[in-house]
């Protein structure tokens, strides 16, 4: 069954870079079948047409190769990072493999927990770029959720024992509970302009 994977759910990532690399692949193969055509073509401008046709093919292909090799330069996130957040599933918004593009880089976030206005995030990248990301969300996040907390973690357990004791059981809206599937405006907002960020 081919069903469709969202941005931020368990294995997006891998089905984004598969199904890139087959665009990808079909642009490459579209381009040498217009550059054979233009060599092939009997008058200068069915030649010159195939040609131009090929030179513009190039920039759709080129959109989609950079995120996609951005993307192959960090590993997909691990099964035990899905089973710790589990927890939080239906808690708040949970979201798992972002990749947040910027003119500084790439920084992967292998989870993000966003309840009541707050992003609390499981990092892979240095500690010494968290001011930097820190700032580049805020600012984009800003004219939105103006005041919104954003924490990072770099370790599994770390993050689950903040939260937990952060958020107690009787804190945190029951997963079962009626009322806790529909997150607030201002977090699914958040969890959109997240969304747009990334990769």
């Amino acid at each position: 069954m081919n069903k469709i994977l969202k941005k931020g759910t368990i294995g997006y990532l891998w089905r984004y870079r598969l199904m890139t690399l087959a665009k990808i692949v079909f642009f490459l193969l579209l381009i040498l079948l217009q550059l054979l055509g233009s060599r092939l073509s009997v008058g200068q401008s069915f030649e010159k047409i195939f040609l131009v046709t090929a030179i513009i093919t190039v920039l759709p292909m080129a959109n989609l190769a950079s995120p996609f090799f951005a993307s192959l330069s960090t590993a997909s996130t691990k099964r035990q990072v899905f089973d710790g957040l589990s927890f939080f599933q239906g808690r708040g918004i949970l979201l798992y493999e972002i990749l947040i593009t910027n003119r500084e880089g790439l920084f992967p976030l292998d989870g993000v927990f966003i309840c009541r206005r707050h992003l609390y995030i499981l990092a892979r990248f240095d500690k010494k770029r968290e001011a930097g990301v820190k700032a580049y969300l805020e600012e984009a996040l800003g004219h939105v959720c103006s005041g919104c907390g954003i924490r990072f973690f770099y370790g599994l357990r770390e993050m689950e024992e903040t939260l937990k004791k952060m958020f107690p059981s009787k804190a945190l809206p029951d997963a079962s509970a009626s009322d806790s599937k529909e997150p607030s405006g201002e977090d699914l907002t958040i969890k959109e302009l997240l969304l747009a960020l990334s990769i």
